[in-house]
This record gives C-alpha cells, sequence and structure tokens, in this order.
C-alpha cells in the first residue's frame, strides 16, 4: 500500500524531497514546528549512564524473560518497550543508549497520566544482558538484535524504531518525533494538517517516522 507522508510532497530548488531532511532534523524539525520538548528541560543530560539506568528502572516496568509474556503480552492495554543494553563493548554503543534512555525517561513523564481503553499506557524496559536466554547477540523470540523501541496494542507488536540519537540534537529530535509516534498511533491525536485523515506514525523497523492508514496496524 502507498505511503502517505505528513505533509504534501514538497521538493527541494535541487528537487530532493523534503522527507529526505528527516533523518537529520527530525519529522519535527522538518515539519517547521517549534519542539513540544527540549532535552536541555531537564537534568539528565548532566546525569551519568548509571545514574540515569537507576532512574530508568525506577520509573519504567523493569521486564525480563519471566515477567515479560505477563506485563506486556498478556496486558490489555498498549505498551511501549525498550530494549537496551547496559553491557556494551563500545562507548558509542553506551553513549547512544544512553541518549535514548534519556528520550524514553521524557517520554515517560509527558505521558505518566495517559490512559488508553481506560488502562494506563505502560513504559517498560527491558535489559538485553540480563535475558538469561540472550545469545549476546539476539533476545530470543523477539528478534531484538540492536537498541529497539517497540510498540505494543493489546499484547501485539505494532511497530518497532531501532537505534538512537548519536547527540544532543538528535536527542530533541527524536524525543519529538517519538511523541508524535504515540500521539498519531495509540492516541488519535493529530497535527492540523492531517485533522481529515485517518492515518498512524509509523517507524516500520527503521529511524524515520512515516504516516501510513490506520489499516496498517489493524492486519
Amino acid at each position: 500500500m502507498k505511503k502517505e507522508t505528513f505533509l504534501r510532497e514538497v521538493y527541494l530548488e535541487k528537487g530532493m524531497k523534503f522527507r529526505n531532511l528527516i533523518g537529520s532534523l527530525g519529522l519535527v524539525g522538518a515539519l517547521g514546528f517549534s519542539p513540544k520538548v527540549s532535552a536541555e528541560d531537564t537534568g539528565y543530560l548532566d546525569m551519568s549512564r548509571e545514574e540515569i539506568l537507576g532512574v530508568l528502572t525506577q520509573r519504567a516496568v523493569v521486564l525480563n524473560d519471566s515477567n515479560f509474556k505477563h506485563e506486556v503480552l498478556d496486558y490489555d492495554g498498549d505498551a511501549i518497550v525498550l530494549y537496551n543494553s547496559s553491557c556494551n563493548r563500545t562507548e558509542l554503543a553506551d553513549s547512544v543508549d544512553r541518549n535514548m534512555e534519556i528520550v524514553y525517561l521524557q517520554l515517560i513523564e509527558k505521558f505518566k497520566d495517559t490512559h488508553v481503553r481506560e488502562l494506563p499506557l505502560k513504559f517498560g524496559v527491558f535489559d538485553g544482558c540480563r535475558f538469561v536466554g540472550n545469545n549476546a547477540s539476539t533476545i530470543i523470540g523477539l528478534e531484538v538484535t540492536t537498541l529497539e523501541t517497540h510498540m505494543y496494542v493489546d499484547g501485539r507488536e505494532i511497530d518497532r524504531m531501532r537505534g538512537g540519537p548519536k547527540n544532543e540534537i538528535g536527542l530533541t529530535n527524536k524525543l519529538n518525533d517519538m511523541i508524535l509516534w504515540i500521539e498519531y498511533t495509540l492516541l488519535g491525536i493529530r497535527q492540523l494538517e492531517d485533522q481529515d485523515k485517518d492515518v498512524v506514525a509509523l517507524y516500520k523497523g527503521d529511524g524515520i517516522l512515516e504516516a501510513y492508514p490506520r489499516s496498517e496496524i489493524q492486519r
């Protein structure tokens, strides 16, 4: 099915599609919206990775191979799950994970009182290093091979986003994109130009957010 776009196809002077800017500017930046939330609005940037992980495990449901089915697959509401790693082998991987964890903490704060179908929107975190079935490269059964964030509706995975921001600019852009991800797909909140469209925002296993007909997640 042909993808819709959040904005009519716009071409730059050199003929480049407007969508191509999204990877570097973020969906919000590319469309010219003012950021809803800035990474600089919190003290997370001054915290170490260890401190951030400590806060994250307090504010999100800590998932593992024993409770995943109960907390996510059997949950009648909607859930967002961050799959991260506390045993990365490189400083770059640690940095990207830390940035994504900062984004995730801010998502938790923004949507902490959000209910979908009368049930709380659940935020979970799954550290692949603590998964007893982990073979160091793949979380068995979930096909998770890298830093990922998954979206679940009534226990069914409907979308996943791979990777995370590599710097503070990308951190803020990713945060605002993921706010749109949740608003469009789970809450039915859309930007003005999409008010008359029944569309959702999906990553489809990528790092770029695009709009699709709602029927895409009803399969």
